[in-house]
């Protein structure tokens, strides 16, 4: 799936951090049956830290987003910060922090989300 998003993602005039952003994002949608707007964006400056697994800060924005069981949310907003992953272990298709990090969230889900979700088998 990494090369996939990787190989559909123009990579020319790309600065790390926003092509990082772009893959992560499109990751992160394919998480979901679908959805209206998702948006990544990841910190890192200098841009060297990604390669060291060092980020900033990562935000995340997505609207109207399906869940595969069915489940709609309306909006999600993720808000990390100071984030170190061991590098090595994305290869193996796992992400794997080095220490604790900061993070915020917050979810919108409307009541007719709700209902239609909970009157489905």
């Amino acid at each position: 799936m990494v090369t996939a998003l990787f190989t559909s993602t123009p990579m020319q005039n790309q600065s790390g951090d926003r092509l990082v952003s772009k893959v992560a994002g499109a990751a992160i949608a394919a998480l979901f049956r679908s959805s209206d707007q998702v948006e990544a964006n990841v910190r890192a400056e200098p841009v060297a830290k990604l390669l060291q697994g060092s980020l900033d800060g990562f935000d995340f924005i997505g609207k109207g987003m399906q869940m595969y069981n069915g489940l709609r949310i309306e909006v999600m907003e993720l808000y990390l910060q100071a984030i170190s992953i061991d590098f090595s272990a994305i290869f193996t298709g796992k992400v794997k922090l080095k220490q604790p990090i900061q993070a915020t969230m917050r979810t919108v889900l409307s009541e007719s989300d709700l209902t239609t979700s909970f009157n489905t088998p």
